[in-house]
């Protein structure tokens, strides 16, 4: 049994709804931003080794890297790197499409992480999803990140989202359960709208809590 286990909110702000003002809504205020970890020391330590080996390897070895990325999930599933890592290998190795599937459970599990929205972004459009792509560019524009230059080569590719605007301006909600960080709970809200959102963010914390507590008995 995993003895730590971390439970928490993360509410990624676009760059217009700073974190002062977040808090200040009353939505969960304690909770701002995490990374939903889960397993033991030893099982964390093992997926940071096969992490760092699997990116040793990366453009020496792609079947092996990609073997280490494996393991490092394996030995930890809800640590979203090694999926990132592993997207890169695997589209050397099996194609974009694994890729993109790859990349956007790293985006699920660490939603507050511009980066791997910027990689599914960019893979999708290698792939020529750019409805796909345009919706991770604007995640990761949520998430803070600079997007000025994926923004240009998608116009060039394909018009953008009619709401695009609105999405920006709206932070992106994701509450993640253990063991493996399943996104249960997500939205784009606009930050006047928060509190309207409060209650039920709040159940699904408490939903999550309680089978947590349940499963540790």
């Amino acid at each position: 049994m995993n003895d730590e286990t971390e439970v928490r909110v993360a509410v990624v702000l676009s760059p217009t709804n700073r974190q002062d003002r977040l808090l200040g809504s009353g939505l969960l205020a304690a909770s701002v931003e995490f990374r939903c970890r889960t397993g033991s020391p030893r099982e964390r330590a093992r997926a940071q080794a096969e992490l760092a080996a699997g990116i040793s390897q990366l453009y020496q070895q792609f079947a092996a890297s990609l073997a280490a990325f494996q393991r490092s999930i394996d030995a930890h599933p809800s640590f979203p790197d090694p999926h990132a890592w592993g997207a890169q290998a695997l589209l050397w190795e099996e194609g974009v499409e694994p890729a993109v599937a790859s990349a956007v459970r790293a985006t699920e599990l660490a939603p507050s992480n511009g980066e791997y929205h910027l990689l599914v972004s960019d893979l999708a459009s290698q792939a020529g999803q750019y409805e796909l792509a345009w919706e991770y560019a604007i995640r990761a524009a949520q998430t803070g990140v600079a997007t000025d230059f994926e923004f240009d080569a998608l116009a060039g590719s394909a018009p953008s989202p009619v709401d695009i605007r609105e999405r920006l301006d709206a932070p992106r909600v994701a509450v993640l359960t253990d063991p493996a960080g399943e996104t249960v709970y997500e939205k784009d809200i606009r930050f006047d709208d928060l509190d309207d959102h409060g209650e039920e963010l709040a159940r699904h914390v408490g939903e999550i809590l309680e089978r947590t507590s349940a499963r540790g008995r």
